[in-house]
């Protein structure tokens, strides 16, 4: 049975991953370098607010998932949170939208967009770690090719009909978002997840005190891995940042696709038996990075030419970038629950500040030096996160 989950799970990331590279296929043909770069910092924007607002409640909802379904048979507790998160939200939105419109009325459109983008990624990301660490691990993988297939489908449609820019590819992606999460949230309510109990709400103290930390180190976080794009684009490099991005996305993109089918298997584990299979978890992760690097060097410049708008195959090789950042990542976040499990979270705070002043002072030198590159942009990325994961470590073996 176990083996039949993990050849359904394969089976589904191998289809998100032919669905992911036929995306990329698309809008690398149809958009200009400067259009994707300009695309990957608008991303940016809904990133840094995921960030700072939903990751540390997401992260505690988690903890509590378990305990909920124990005790209760239902999350509802946790669904409470959800809910009174997404009327904050909108209000937020609301009042910068205007404020926006007042001060900033040309950029109305990509701040909105970006905001709602933000609260969708939160909301899809939540259902899906709840009914993953409830076992329902099958569906969230269907989920993830429905999502696949409408982002597919929505910008071929567009592509067909419309004149698309960078705002059209984002729309696709709010869209695809959207029904996923109506999906995810069809199937939590059929199999009662949400049924509804007499609870009291979580403190707002609580909550507080578990994911200001967790804030702090997401921020850090976004900031090794997409923090030059917010840098690069104003200083007048959105088309190296459109190479770089699209490059390295498909590197993030294959091992993320791998890491998901990984965490999916082995995530609830470390949740259940409150951290004792950390280290089984990242010897597992450390041989799954090994190999997909290896394999890319074997074939990866073919593949890239397959896939990829004429000229980017000169710089094919930026793809391993991406496939080292996000692989290390998967590796930090392991270290990240297992401490979060240990309800330390606040410990998290100093190596993240470590990483991004070394990210910093690497990216100055750059700039300063007139070393800035397609090549060299990943460099200062890749040592941060080797850095953080070695500090994040430590931290774990002193535990």
């Amino acid at each position: 049975m176990r083996n039949k989950k993990i050849s359904v799970n394969i089976l589904s990331r191998a289809i998100v991953i032919a669905l992911q590279l036929v995306n990329i296929k698309l809008y690398t043909e149809v958009l200009s370098i400067d259009q994707l770069g300009i695309f990957f910092f608008i991303l940016s924007f809904s990133y840094i607010f995921n960030a700072i607002l939903f990751v540390p409640v997401e992260s505690f909802q988690q903890t509590k998932v378990h305990d909920e379904m124990d005790r209760n048979k239902s999350i509802y507790k946790v669904y409470l949170l959800s809910k009174d998160i997404t009327v904050i939200y909108f209000v937020f939105t609301f009042f910068v939208a205007i404020f926006t419109y007042i001060l900033f009325d040309r950029y109305l459109e990509v701040v909105f967009l970006s905001l709602i983008l933000s609260y969708l990624i939160y909301l899809v990301q939540f259902l899906r770690n709840s009914l993953n660490n409830l076992e329902y691990g099958d569906f969230v993988s269907s989920s993830y090719i429905f999502e696949s297939i409408l982002k597919v489908g929505i910008f071929y449609f567009m592509i067909k009909f419309m004149m698309v820019n960078e705002l059209y590819l984002l729309t696709s992606w709010i869209v695809s978002l959207f029904l996923t999460s109506l999906l995810l949230l069809l199937f939590a309510t059929r199999v009662r997840l949400f049924n509804y109990i007499s609870t009291k709400k979580y403190k707002v103290k609580e909550i507080y005190r578990f994911g200001y930390p967790i804030s702090i180190g997401a921020v850090f976080n976004w900031a090794q891995l997409q923090g030059y794009r917010m840098i690069l684009v104003p200083l007048g490099y959105a088309e190296l940042v459109g190479f770089y991005a699209t490059l390295s996305n498909i590197g993030s993109s294959v091992i993320g696709a791998f890491s998901l089918i990984y965490n999916h298997q082995f995530i609830p584990k470390l949740y259940k038996t409150k951290g004792d299979t950390l280290w089984s978890f990242i010897a597992g992760g450390i041989l799954l990075i090994t190999v997909s690097i290896f394999t890319f060097f074997l074939a990866g410049e073919v593949f890239i030419n397959m896939i990829v708008g004429e000229g980017f195959s000169q710089y094919w090789w930026i793809v391993s970038y991406g496939i080292l950042v996000d692989g290390v990542n998967l590796l930090i976040g392991a270290f990240s629950v297992y401490i979060m499990i240990n309800g330390n979270t606040f410990s998290t705070i100093y190596p993240s500040i470590v990483a991004i002043v070394a990210l910093i002072l690497m990216y100055s030198y750059l700039y300063f030096f007139e070393k800035i590159e397609v090549h060299t942009v990943g460099i200062p990325i890749i040592i941060a996160q080797f850095i953080l994961a070695i500090m994040l470590m430590r931290l774990c073996r002193k535990r």
